[in-house]
């Protein structure tokens, strides 16, 4: 019985695996954004009056200097004879052209309006809420990063008020040991890999052996990770079934598409 112990073949482990090679990798800084207009603000009104005209829909995007909201009163007829007076009556009219455009809500600027919040006939009371007005010709995301990667950055259809991922694409680097995450064990101590190795028993017949081998992950994008000690190209590394493996164990490389990700996820 000890005899047949001593004989038996070490078990073979299945193992998927690939081989390691220089290959481009992109970096990224990962943030959280806060998107908001180039310019936007809250109109609203400056003087009492009831509103006679409503000249936008919520969502509309209007002109600069248009005029959204018509309240009505100032009697043209006084405008017109006021003119008429110029050089007597200057101070007077230009009284009514500043109390005109108080009275109307004009666009400051061109963009998006927001939700209207009036209604044809409304009497409006200084500072009420009419629209909020949005530049989003140009948006921006303000966020922030830790003040060590500042240095690496070079100068990247959304709505204001959101919150969003940003990745700030940093130069490619070239010829990096790059890896499935699948491939790298992490645990208190550090994180390894099992490099697979060609060697011969004591008849001489080839088989493979793993060893376990401490790496340096220095950064992770999707499902990937960049090693940066520990391994070199051309070494073969298992990529999966490493479970029951210790170093020494002896593997069979099998091929298996468990770490392709699928073309379309499955519905839920």
């Amino acid at each position: 019985m000890a005899e047949f112990v001593a004989n038996r073949p070490a078990p073979e482990f299945p193992v998927t695996a690939m081989m390691v090679k220089g290959e481009p990798w992109t970096p990224g800084i990962n943030s959280i954004g806060f998107v908001e207009p180039n310019q936007g603000v809250s109109l609203e009104a400056e003087l009492s009056g009831k509103v006679v005209a409503i000249n936008f829909e919520s969502g509309q995007s209007v002109k600069l200097n248009q005029v959204l909201v018509d309240k009505g009163d100032i009697s043209k007829e006084n405008f017109d004879k006021s003119q008429s007076d110029y050089q007597e009556l200057l101070a007077q009219i230009e009284g009514l052209k500043a109390t005109i455009e108080r009275h109307n809500i004009i666009a400051p600027f061109s963009g998006t309006t927001g939700i209207r919040n009036i209604h044809l006939g409304q009497y409006l009371q200084p500072g009420d809420k009419i629209t909020r007005l949005e530049d989003t010709s140009l948006m921006r995301i303000r966020f922030t990063i830790a003040q060590s990667d500042i240095s690496r950055i070079f100068v990247g259809q959304l709505r204001s008020g959101m919150f969003t991922k940003i990745t700030i694409v940093l130069p490619t680097e070239e010829k990096q040991m790059v890896l499935p995450q699948t491939a790298v064990s992490f645990a208190l101590y550090g994180e390894s890999v099992f490099v697979i190795e060609e060697v011969k028993d004591k008849t001489g017949q080839l088989y493979k052996k793993v060893k376990q081998v401490v790496v340096k992950v220095s950064a992770r994008m999707g499902n990937k990770v960049k090693i940066n000690s520990g391994i070199m190209s051309g070494d073969q590394i298992v990529t999966s079934g490493q479970v029951k493996l210790s170093n020494g164990s002896r593997v069979k490389i099998v091929k298996s598409d468990t770490l392709t990700p699928p073309a379309q996820l499955p519905k839920l």
